[in-house]
């Protein structure tokens, strides 16, 4: 969701590469960032129907250490698996986000310099540089290298996330995207959508914060247990709309919604994951 009061970022994966072998040097990273990996032959289990409660929601959000994770995968995993959704604190060590931090504040200003002496469109351009996403004024979609601090980054996630991912997306997943989310004060509340447009179990994505994430920022918003096709008609029966942007001008304008489907948002400390089903 977009960054309200603070600058806030989220890094996701550009470029594909085979899970195992980025594993070996890395593992998925986040300013707030994140990770995409795929699997279409995923075993996370669809649930028949919805069973949504504030309390489970709460459940869902609860985070593990990158300790207690290291000590009990499996448990990690189901809780996964159950929810959709699990953070993970301390995925990435202070130090590594701060630097990969100033390093995307470069690759920013970068990258508009680049775009602006092209003749193009900053609000409208994608490509090479920039990603397409919803509610653009103040919000940038990064594309980020797999080198130097981003790099370091995923070697951070292999020792906390790489057993876990491994188990959830098994030895053929592939690393689908790599990019910064960029949301600075004045951005609008994205519409609440799913990141895919399938109902087919088969993707995650991981959320690295590269500063601490409070309310006031706008967090990503997660509605545990809604990782299946019930979920996904719920969605479209509360939002027939889809991800139209047309009112996301509008305070509170989904507040409703988010509701209904136990929606919590992640507040996480820096170096924390947010996975979540997508």
């Amino acid at each position: 969701m977009a960054g309200v009061d603070d600058e806030l970022m989220e890094a996701w994966l550009a470029e594909t590469y085979d899970l195992d072998d980025v594993l070996e040097v890395a593992a998925p990273a986040y300013k707030n960032g994140s990770l995409v990996c795929s699997n279409n032959t995923s075993d996370i289990v669809e649930p028949d129907q919805l069973h949504l409660s504030s309390h489970a929601s709460e459940l869902a959000v609860a985070p593990f250490s990158a300790n207690e994770l290291r000590g009990d995968v499996e448990a990690c995993a189901r809780h996964f698996t159950t929810y959709g959704c699990c953070i993970v604190r301390g995925a990435v060590s202070p130090s590594t986000c701060q630097i990969l931090s100033e390093f995307i504040d470069v690759r920013l200003q970068e990258a508009q310099q680049q775009v602006a002496e092209s003749g193009l469109d900053e609000r409208t351009y994608v490509g090479e540089l920039f990603g397409k996403l919803r509610c653009r004024e103040h919000r940038w979609d990064l594309k980020l290298p797999l080198e130097g601090p981003v790099l370091e980054a995923m070697h951070n996630l292999s020792q906390s996330l790489g057993e876990l991912l491994s188990q959830l997306l098994g030895p053929d997943a592939i690393l689908t995207e790599l990019s910064c989310i960029i949301s600075d004060p004045g951005a609008h509340q994205q519409p609440l959508h799913a990141d895919s447009h399938t109902d087919e179990p088969g993707m995650m994505s991981v959320l690295i914060a590269l500063q601490p994430v409070l309310p006031a920022m706008g967090p990503t918003i997660l509605c545990a247990s809604t990782h299946c096709r019930a979920g996904t008609e719920l969605l479209r029966s509360l939002k027939p709309e889809g991800a139209d942007t047309a009112r996301a001008c509008e305070p509170g304008y989904q507040d409703k919604i988010i509701d209904s489907l136990k929606g919590v948002h992640a507040v996480c400390d820096i170096g924390a994951a947010v996975l979540y089903d997508s």
